[in-house]
């Protein structure tokens, strides 16, 4: 008996849950993912390597919209928590550098150290020589 009880009550409460979610679908969407909101990203570079800020640029890899440095700042458009990620300018496609991603936020500096690395310094060195030319 109490079988055939939670087998009728589970059939019962099953499509009035499915109509529910069906019927508040936007609500519920809203309380577990609210809206991302439209933010201006203040992004200060910390280059410490003897390339200049010009090379760099931030891109949103949500959008693919993507800043110039200059003078060590750029202030990109954006969503609150979209990654947004450090690379070198689009102009020099033989050199890249992969860096991992961060949440954006209103203010935000990134950072760029190449001396821990020789082949980083090396693929700087480089890319020194023909900015120089």
């Amino acid at each position: 008996m109490r079988l055939i009880t939670a087998l009728l009550t589970a059939l019962l409460i099953a499509p009035l849950s499915a109509y529910f979610v069906y019927e508040n679908h936007a609500r519920l969407k809203a309380i577990f993912e609210p809206e991302k909101q439209d933010i201006i990203s203040m992004i200060s570079l910390e280059n410490a390597c003897s390339v200049p800020d010009t090379a760099f640029q931030v891109s949103d890899l949500s959008t693919g919209r993507t800043v110039p440095f200059s003078n060590g700042k750029a202030r990109l458009m954006t969503k609150q928590d979209n990654p947004i990620q450090l690379q070198l300018n689009s102009k020099y496609k033989a050199v890249w550098i992969d860096l991992p991603s961060q949440k954006a936020t209103p203010t935000m500096v990134l950072k760029f150290d190449c001396s821990d690395s020789q082949r980083m310094q090396d693929t700087f060195k480089s890319l020194n020589e023909s900015l120089g030319d």
